[in-house]
């Protein structure tokens, strides 16, 4: 009887759990032994140091597994794994898991960068042992800030500016892919009110509810950097002045959908 590599083990089970609920699971290992070749190549070969398992749709409409070399994200794929090793070389059971680095990708490329930018490489790369940080070091917490601002920036301008241009009266048809936190949507609308390839009606509105946000901007990015542990007093102040900043919102709303604003001050009342 031969006995089973722990190696093609690790590699079945990483990509079994990550991309099964408990539902899916005996299907996804029955694909993964369809796939015997992608999975050698990434064990055996040493010059393939990557294994990229996909979710995608099939042409049935069913959903399939796809298990390849290469990091190609299809139009129809939902989700991707990709198991990528850190040494040169076949995969050694030594290797396991301190030099194999599993990361994903979802919905998009650019999406799935900015967020792992924005929640895990940028505050790792803030944080300090108490040691002076170098300058090298500082350059390069720059240049990912840098980026992750330019992805966020392009991920709002990007698709949002041509939905919101599509569909002026329903905002909120557009994808929200990048707007997680309130700063978040303060800063979409500054960057269409900056926008040199905004329509101008959109432009105008975004550069009035730009306006709008600018006096609480300041606290939100401090609520931000103070994770949330606000005084109390600062807090009920901050509180206070959000809520005049969306009654002035819903009053510049009013001018585009006076019916909407009507519904919406029957609520109120109805309060």
């Amino acid at each position: 009887m031969s006995t089973a590599d722990p190696r093609r083990e690790y590699v079945r089970n990483a990509i079994v759990d990550a991309l099964g609920i408990p539902s899916d699971k005996e299907w996804l290992l029955h694909e993964t032994y369809r796939s015997e070749q992608a999975i050698t190549a990434f064990l055996e070969d040493a010059t393939v140091d990557l294994v990229a398992c996909s979710v995608c749709a099939a042409a049935s409409g069913h959903k399939q597994l796809v298990i390849s070399n290469t990091a190609d994200f299809s139009p129809s794929c939902d989700f991707q794994l990709l198991l990528t090793k850190l040494r040169p070389g076949p995969l050694l059971l030594e290797d396991i898991p301190k030099n194999v680095s599993i990361s994903s990708v979802s919905h998009s490329r650019i999406s799935s960068l900015y967020h792992a930018l924005k929640n895990v490489y940028t505050p790792l790369l803030g944080e300090s042992d108490g040691s002076e940080v170098s300058e090298s070091d500082s350059q390069l917490q720059g240049l990912v800030r840098q980026l992750e601002a330019g992805l966020g920036s392009s991920l709002r301008q990007g698709q949002q500016v041509k939905d919101y241009a599509a569909e002026l009266v329903e905002p909120n048809h557009a994808p929200l892919s990048a707007i997680l936190r309130p700063e978040d949507e303060i800063q979409l609308w500054s960057d269409l009110a900056a926008s040199s390839t905004c329509p101008a009606g959109l432009q105008q509105r975004a550069a009035s509810i730009s306006q709008k946000f600018a006096h609480v901007s300041p606290q939100m990015q401090q609520v931000r950097k103070a994770a949330g542990a606000l005084p109390e007093e600062d807090a009920l102040d901050l509180i206070d002045e959000l809520h005049q900043t969306l009654e002035a919102l819903w009053e510049l709303e009013a001018a585009d959908a006076p019916g909407q604003w009507h519904v919406h001050e029957q609520c109120r009342n109805a309060e």
